[in-house]
């Protein structure tokens, strides 16, 4: 109740940046053709991180192997000395790799560009923010600076479509663009409880049929790279609906309504004069 009495509307302000960056100018700085689809993925920020608190041994010995199937059963039998494992890894086929591989192959289909930014591995281990098989696939890697705009905001304002691998706070940034978003679902077997009552959560407040596809990694892999880019395009009513919910209007002046609303607590405060 007091906060009904305190609160103010905004908007979401990350979002007003967009107003300033426009496709073709953007395509043209970073040599990208403007009148060809860009795909923005932002890959796993698990994988470069070997946190334990968030991922648990089957994550690194099966999630992470090469794509092969004989050579993750052998892991599994090897590492996770699970013979279940072994047996459900020459099953099925998603891997990291995999679903790199059906990425590209989606773009290739749909002639885009793939375009990758880091996003949440500016945190990670090490010098490098991509993998070496996410180096080999990508027309364009984004760097992450401390520079602004983020360069997640400038892949988002020329992309057709966003890509992520795992629950990102990114929806939110695709949503204000415009931009049909697909979250692709590791399985939970690779993380902590922590972890998975989080996917479970995100699952259910970000669902969204329309505008934001939750796809399992292996019916993505096996699936994905004949989709057409047209079938996955936003549609407006679910985009509307998901923008009521979580961002507000994408007019870009939720900046001004801070400003707003603080010149107006000030003055119902008498702190300031109108």
């Amino acid at each position: 109740e007091r906060l009904d009495r305190i609160a103010r509307f905004t908007g979401y302000v990350r979002a007003d940046i967009l107003a300033d960056l426009e496709r073709r100018p953007l395509c043209a700085r970073f040599g990208l053709d403007a009148n060809r689809p860009i795909v923005l993925w932002v890959p796993d920020n698990y994988v470069l991180k070997n946190d334990r608190g968030m991922t648990v041994p089957w994550f690194y010995y099966q999630w992470m192997q090469p794509a092969g199937r004989w050579r993750r059963a052998f892991a599994a039998l090897r590492y996770l000395r699970s013979p279940g494992q072994a047996f459900r890894a020459l099953k099925n086929r998603a891997c990291d790799e995999s679903v790199a591989l059906a990425i590209r192959a989606f773009c290739d289909h749909n002639k885009a560009q793939l375009v990758l930014v880091p996003r949440r591995r500016k945190d990670s281990f090490g010098p490098s923010r991509f993998t070496d098989i996410e180096r080999r696939l990508a027309d364009l890697l984004l760097p992450e600076g401390e520079g602004y705009p983020q360069s997640f905001m400038l892949g988002v304002a020329m992309a057709d479509l966003v890509i992520c691998g795992y629950r990102s706070a990114g929806i939110l940034d695709a949503a204000s663009a415009g931009v049909p978003y697909v979250t692709i679902a590791v399985p939970d077997d690779a993380f902590t409880p922590y972890i998975q009552g989080f996917h479970r959560w995100y699952d259910d407040f970000f669902d969204m049929k329309g505008f934001h596809h939750n796809i399992p990694a292996e019916d993505f892999v096996n699936h994905f790279p004949n989709c057409e880019l047209s079938s996955l395009a936003a549609d407006p009513v679910a985009l509307n609906r998901f923008r009521e919910r979580h961002t507000g209007p994408s007019d870009r002046q939720a900046s001004q309504r801070v400003l707003d609303g603080i010149l107006t607590m000030l003055q119902e405060r008498g702190r300031v004069t109108a």
